[in-house]
């Protein structure tokens, strides 16, 4: 499971900017790692725009059953358990961003950090902000989707847009139930404090990028207001 770093204290959208976080663990903030070479230079333009590369990958019931797909992003399923419904009878607000911490533990593994990847490597990925949109109920058994799509990222960050379908997962029409913006930092866990991506990493959040580079996002970038959308 990830870490999660510092809370927004303010709802905004929120990208790359050169604005650089720290990692938050209790009451301290840590500041980044030292560069090492070459990455200083890579981050010289730090949000870096997607070509149209495509990748992708799916993670199947069982956690573990795994398809590729040119052209997909990286895809969780899961079913709504008794446990996770509230008593409106749907699923429960909070486990929401549970099915999307499932979802982003796929995204891990799909660029090469798998727990034992992070085991060895002394790595692990740090949630520094995410935003939910609640946009229909769900109930008890519903078979859900997670899509997840990298849609920013620079040496350290990756910016992440996900959606969660429910119902029939093999209707290409359907709307989505819920979407989320998350915004996760790669860290050195002996710190902890920011790291940059070892490169076979990057190349996989670079080709998962890429894959995403004609996607529109159509929740991404929202602030909570009461004026007209």
């Amino acid at each position: 499971m990830k870490g999660v770093g510092r809370a927004a204290v303010a709802p905004r959208p929120f990208n790359l900017t050169p604005a650089a976080r720290g990692v938050h663990g209790g009451t301290s903030t840590h500041a980044a790692a030292p560069e090492p070479a070459g990455v200083a230079a890579h981050e010289a333009g730090l949000r870096l725009h997607c070509s149209r590369l495509h990748a992708g990958t799916e993670w199947g019931d069982g956690r573990g059953d795994w398809m590729t797909n040119e052209t997909a992003p990286v895809v969780y399923r899961d079913t709504v358990r008794a446990e996770w419904v509230d008593y409106n009878g749907h699923l429960r607000d909070a486990f929401y961003m549970l099915i999307y911490s499932y979802a982003t533990d796929a995204l891990l593994d799909a660029i090469g950090l798998d727990a034992a990847a992070r085991e060895a490597r002394g790595r692990s990925m740090y949630t520094l902000e995410a935003h939910l949109n609640y946009l229909r109920e769900i109930k008890e058994g519903a078979p859900v989707r997670v899509d997840v799509r990298v849609i920013e990222h620079d040496a350290k960050r990756v910016r992440l847009y996900l959606e969660m379908f429910a119902g029939d997962l093999d209707d290409a029409l359907a709307s989505p139930v819920s979407a989320s913006e998350q915004l996760l930092l790669h860290v050195d866990r002996s710190g902890p404090r920011a790291a940059a991506f070892d490169a076979d990493v990057l190349a996989r959040v670079a080709a998962l990028c890429a894959a995403s580079a004609d996607f529109a996002p159509r929740h991404a970038a929202r602030a909570i207001s009461l004026a007209p959308r």
